[in-house]
């Protein structure tokens, strides 16, 4: 299953690629990330290979998910592949604009990994919608005010 979607932020670029690109950020518009590890150390700038562990608050049990950047280009593009044990989950964020403004191309392809995984993509493709409408409503109204996203 793949989700696009093509937001205008009014907010600067940097602003908008700080909130997408620093894990202390994430938690302002993603409230279910608990935490972001890098077991062989966080690099300088991700680098495409990089592995993580990224754990998320799941209706009050925390789940950690392995990870990897597949793509990378500073202030510009990071692509990711999170891992749980269901999907293959591949998130590309590419951001352009300038001090005034941004546009956040985002893209997101859920594959199956497992009979349970399609079975769950079937039933939750609606709920997959309204989590992705939901972030990126986030992201946009945090890189515009500079409030943390209730």
């Amino acid at each position: 299953m793949r989700q696009t979607r093509r937001l205008r932020v009014n907010a600067p670029v940097h602003k908008v690629w700080d909130l997408i690109d620093d894990d202390s950020k994430l938690p302002l518009w993603m409230p279910n990330i608990v935490s972001t590890r890098y077991p062989n150390g966080k690099p300088r700038d991700y680098l495409v290979g990089t592995r993580f562990i990224q754990e998320m608050n799941e209706n009050g049990t925390i789940s950690s998910y392995e990870g990897e950047v597949t793509e990378y280009q500073p202030g510009k593009l990071l692509g990711v592949l999170l891992l749980p044990e269901a999907f293959a989950i591949h998130v590309v964020y590419h951001v352009e604009g300038d001090e005034d403004w941004t546009v956040l191309d985002y893209g997101c392809d859920v594959k199956p990994k497992t009979w349970k995984g399609r079975f769950m993509l079937f039933l939750g493709k609606k709920m997959l919608n309204s989590i992705l409408n939901q972030q990126l409503a986030r992201l946009k109204r945090v890189a515009e005010t500079g409030k943390p996203a209730v």
